[in-house]
C-alpha cells in the first residue's frame, strides 16, 4: 500500500517547514518539481448560470495566488458547478417546504424530507472539499497566515542575533 503523497515544496514552505528538510534539501526538490503552465486558463463551455458566476468571482483570486495552473481547470470547474447546483438546490427549498407529503405503494401518505435537502447538502460538501483543496476555506487561510507569520518572525530573530 502506498504512502502520502510528497507535498509540493510550496505547500511545505506555506505551513512551516518545522524542520523536517534542510534548505539543500527543498532547493533540490525545487528544482525537480515540475511547474505546470497558467496560460490557458478559460471557463469551459459546459458551465452555465450559478457556476459560471462562481467562477468568475474566483478564477483572478486564484491567478493572482498563483494557485490555479492549466491543470486545475477540471478541478476549478467542478467545484463551481457544485456550487451552482447547491444554489439552485437552496433556492427551490425555499419555495417549497422543508417536509413534503409522499404516497407509498400503499396509497399511505407520510411527511418526509425534502429530497432538495439532501442535494443541497451533497453539493454543499463537494463544494467544501474542492474550496480545501484550493486553499480557499478560513482554516486553509490560516495555516498559511500563521505559517507565514512564522516565518517571518524567525527571520527577524536572526536579525536580531
Amino acid at each position: 500500500m502506498p504512502g502520502r503523497l510528497p507535498k509540493p515544496v510550496a505547500v511545505i514552505e506555506a505551513e512551516g517547514n518545522k524542520g523536517r528538510y534542510t534548505k539543500a534539501e527543498l532547493e533540490r526538490r525545487k528544482e525537480l518539481e515540475i511547474t505546470p503552465a497558467n496560460d490557458n486558463i478559460n471557463c469551459p463551455k459546459w458551465l452555465k448560470g450559478e457556476g459560471k458566476k462562481e467562477w468568475d468571482r474566483i478564477v483572478d483570486e486564484l491567478k493572482e495566488l498563483g494557485l490555479l495552473t492549466n491543470l486545475d481547470v477540471a478541478s476549478l470547474a467542478i467545484c463551481c458547478d457544485a456550487y451552482g447546483k447547491y444554489v439552485v438546490a437552496t433556492r427551490q427549498i425555499k419555495q417549497k417546504e422543508l417536509l413534503i407529503e409522499y404516497v407509498n405503494a400503499a396509497r399511505q401518505t407520510n411527511k418526509v424530507t425534502n429530497p432538495l435537502i439532501q442535494i443541497a447538502t451533497k453539493y454543499a460538501d463537494m463544494y467544501k472539499k474542492y474550496m480545501i483543496e484550493f486553499g480557499l476555506s478560513p482554516s486553509a487561510r490560516a495555516r498559511l497566515v500563521s505559517a507565514t507569520r512564522t516565518e517571518e518572525d524567525e527571520e527577524d530573530d536572526d536579525l536580531l542575533d
